[in-house]
């Protein structure tokens, strides 16, 4: 009698361990061995494991909330990121791109920007993975440089090349990057300035 009471105490606590998750341990009858009793009781436990890796696979492909960028992105010559977020170019694009948001990562996934890219307002932002090829400037007055870093702090540049193509007669080339900002960072990057032009302008 009491290796009964000890096993329906058992069974009762497990009962009440895994009633949140909605599985069932058939009723017992008198006179069931011990052996089948353990047994029904380990099926309920794999139903309860088999829904928590069913919960595990549901929760892990949340979306990380890339927003993806295009030559559909540009408008009138411009592409413009004015609101904090990731963002990634999935081809390349003809465009001067502008920055005017801090904590903007843009992710270039090795994509060409035939154009250049300005950042006026880019605090705690990233640059990374790709190339910046700015078209020859015309006329005479000095072009903006390939990537244009002004008035910000806590900017990084990564793995990020700038090809400026030679400007025409006189016209003074581009500087390939041209920073103003406290504690911008450069690293693994390659910088070739139009003729003229300055590879890193401060």
């Amino acid at each position: 009698m009491k290796q009964w009471i000890r096993i329906s105490f058992a069974v009762s606590m497990l009962a009440l361990a895994i009633t949140p998750l909605c599985a069932t341990v058939a009723p017992i009858i008198s006179g069931q061995s011990l052996w089948w009793i353990v047994k029904r009781i380990g099926l309920s436990v794999d139903a309860i494991e088999s829904k928590v890796d069913l919960i595990d696979t549901t929760t892990t492909g949340a979306s990380c909330g890339v927003v993806e960028l295009g030559q559909s992105s540009v408008m009138g010559g411009m592409l413009g990121i004015s609101t904090a977020g990731s963002y990634c170019l999935k081809e390349d694009i003809t465009a001067d791109i502008t920055i005017g948001s801090s904590c903007v990562l843009l992710d270039m996934n090795g994509r060409c920007v035939t154009g250049t890219i300005t950042v006026s307002s880019g605090s705690f932002s990233v640059i990374k993975n790709g190339f910046v090829n700015p078209p020859a400037p015309s006329g005479g007055a000095a072009p903006p440089a390939g990537i244009d870093v002004a008035g910000v702090f806590k900017f990084f540049i990564d793995n990020v090349t700038v090809l400026c193509v030679d400007s025409a007669s006189d016209t003074p080339g581009r500087h390939a990057i041209q920073v103003v900002g406290d504690d911008v960072q450069v690293r693994h990057s390659t910088f070739i300035a139009g003729a003229g032009g300055a590879f890193v302008s401060t």
